[in-house]
């Protein structure tokens, strides 16, 4: 039972999700002893499967484990896109799925019923801007608006400017996550979306 008291100990902690493997790191005991407790706990409500050798307390919300698995592989993730402005109150639209941007892993996962996709973003300066409250982390309107420049779906600048102006967002806010992240091959973009805008500076 080695391998259940660690589990319980890791749940009374405050830990969110877990690897078998690192289960098996920690104890010294086999994989397949492991999987016996695991098996046991999830029959007994405590913990869910997420995919092969990843687990979950139910406790949690699906966005607290989905922030928690980013986390097992960097420190540097969020939640962004229409997730985002879902968090941020930006939208009435609920998203389909979720992104979680990262800076090195990429997967597919559906958990508590919403899909997950982590996608990988290789510049280092865009992992900023967050707003961060019960282990959930997701950036907020201006950075939100500022990545809207680099998603594959932007084509139409007239909903970026409906989006600002709705939710009273501030140009030089958004400009210095712009600047921040080197969006120069948008700045023509950018300053059309501005031109002639009277919101706060």
């Amino acid at each position: 039972m080695i391998g259940y008291e660690h589990i319980m100990k890791m749940y009374r902690d405050g830990v969110v999700a877990f690897r078998m493997k690192d289960v098996v790191k920690a104890t010294g005991i086999s994989e397949q002893a492991i999987r016996r407790d695991i098996k046991k706990l999830i029959k007994d409500g405590i913990i869910i499967e997420i995919k092969k050798g990843i687990y979950a307390f139910s406790k949690y919300n699906q966005f607290q484990i989905a922030c928690a698995i980013a986390k097992m592989h960097t420190n540097n993730y969020y939640i962004g896109s229409a997730g985002a402005m879902d968090f941020n109150k930006m939208t009435e639209q609920i998203p389909a799925v979720f992104i979680i941007i990262t800076d090195n892993y990429r997967d597919k996962i559906k958990i508590k019923g919403e899909t997950f996709i982590y996608r990988i973003r290789r510049n280092k300066k865009a992992f900023t801007g967050y707003i961060e409250k019960d282990g959930v982390r997701w950036s907020n309107k201006a950075k939100t608006v500022a990545d809207m420049f680099e998603s594959k779906n932007f084509h139409d600048p007239s909903g970026i400017i409906e989006i600002i102006r709705e939710n009273k967002i501030p140009k030089n806010d958004i400009e210095k996550y712009f600047k921040q992240m080197n969006y120069q091959k948008y700045k023509e973009i950018f300053n059309y979306v501005f031109s002639g805008w009277h919101g706060k500076r």
